[in-house]
């Protein structure tokens, strides 16, 4: 390293035999990034006891955005009671994601 950079010399990338496997399975643990944010809209909204001007402004999208993202992710808001659907199936924890 040089001035506390990390430079690629400095990584290496030759891991053990079960290195892969355990990065793997721990990526099919997390969360995609289209759940996170059907998961922080309901949030958002619940926040917001349902307020859609309100929970746009939070999230920073225009309101026909938030309607859509909605839709999009069957998320329903009634002023306090927020619930989101799984429109998709999403590997579990325990389900190995298919390559």
């Amino acid at each position: 390293c040089r001035d506390s950079l990390v430079e690629e010399n400095d990584i290496s990338v030759d891991g053990g035999a079960g290195e892969s496997s355990q990065l793997d399975d721990l990526f099919a643990r997390l969360p995609t990034l289209a759940e996170l944010e059907r998961h922080y809209i309901g949030y958002v909204l619940a926040h917001t006891q349902g307020r859609k001007e309100e929970a746009a402004q939070i999230l920073g999208v225009n309101r026909k955005t938030l309607y859509r993202k909605e839709r999009e992710y069957g998320v329903e808001s009634n002023r306090g009671l927020t619930t989101a659907s799984s429109p998709q199936k999403v590997p579990s924890a325990s389900t190995p994601a298919s390559a």
